[in-house]
């Protein structure tokens, strides 16, 4: 980050449940890159925000193609298809 003009070691993000926290605002301003993916409509909300629109619409596109993906190839036409058959148990290992 030397090149921005700004000297820091790192920063950690915690992704802890501690809700009231997301929510403060910093007195610096910061490159921050998601590694762990949205998890609640908040996330969504300033992924938004921060003209993250194309991105949140790659996201949904990927969660909609993804499971048709993955149906057809565990062998399941359609989710009522899906059963605990597809799954592979530790004692099967």
């Amino acid at each position: 980050m030397h090149e921005a003009g700004v000297d820091w070691i790192g920063i950690e993000i915690d992704s802890g449940s501690g809700n009231g926290k997301d929510y403060k605002r910093s007195s610096r301003r910061v490159v921050v890159m998601v590694d762990g993916g949205f998890r609640r409509g908040s996330d969504v909300v300033k992924g938004l925000a921060a003209d993250g629109e194309q991105n949140v619409r790659d996201t949904v596109a990927t969660i909609t193609v993804e499971p048709k993906r993955i149906l057809s190839m565990v062998g399941a036409p359609d989710v009522q298809n899906v059963g605990r058959g597809i799954l592979i148990s530790k004692a099967t290992l």
